[in-house]
């Protein structure tokens, strides 16, 4: 369900970010981290709805998020330095 949510368009950006979350981390608990690793990845690309009148970018929340996400991944799998590296680039976004 949250990788469909994920998937569809149309959705307020909340929605999207908070379903790109808890994918992630729903992976990562699984130690799917490949998986969860390329759903961070995705939902820093992620951008808004395209549609006239509708912002074209989501707030910048979905790449603090995205980092953090990037971070606890590599984390998981034991690549400190890389692990940091996203921490930071989280904290400076």
């Amino acid at each position: 369900e949250l990788a469909a949510k994920f998937e569809k368009r149309g959705l307020p950006p909340g929605e999207v970010i908070a379903a790109g979350i808890e994918l992630g981390l729903l992976q990562a608990g699984e130690r799917r981290f490949a998986d969860a690793e390329k759903t961070f990845r995705r939902l820093e690309q992620e951008r808004g709805d395209p549609r006239p009148g509708r912002p074209n970018a989501l707030l910048p929340a979905h790449l603090i998020a995205a980092k953090l996400g990037q971070g606890v991944v590599l984390a998981h799998q034991d690549k400190a330095d890389e692990s940091v590296k996203a921490f930071q680039e989280a904290v400076q976004a």
